[in-house]
């Protein structure tokens, strides 16, 4: 699912995803910082940030607007 939202960032950042939070698999298999990557790759700041308001901040504002009213 997330590869299809956004294929640029997982082609760019090489990550797969993985319950419960994402994997950075690196050269030698083990697991990078998320810093690591996103210092080197705009991209990956541009996904994550959509990502992040699509699935986290869009749902929390809709609740927020349905209990207002």
């Amino acid at each position: 699912m997330l590869q299809e939202m956004c294929p640029s960032l997982c082609r760019a950042s090489n990550f797969q995803p993985v319950l419960g939070g994402l994997s950075f698999p690196g050269n030698s298999g083990q697991k990078h910082r998320l810093g690591e990557i996103l210092r080197s790759n705009w991209e990956a700041y541009l996904g994550l940030f959509i990502f992040t308001f699509k699935f986290i901040l869009a749902p929390m504002m809709t609740i927020l607007i349905s209990i207002g009213n």
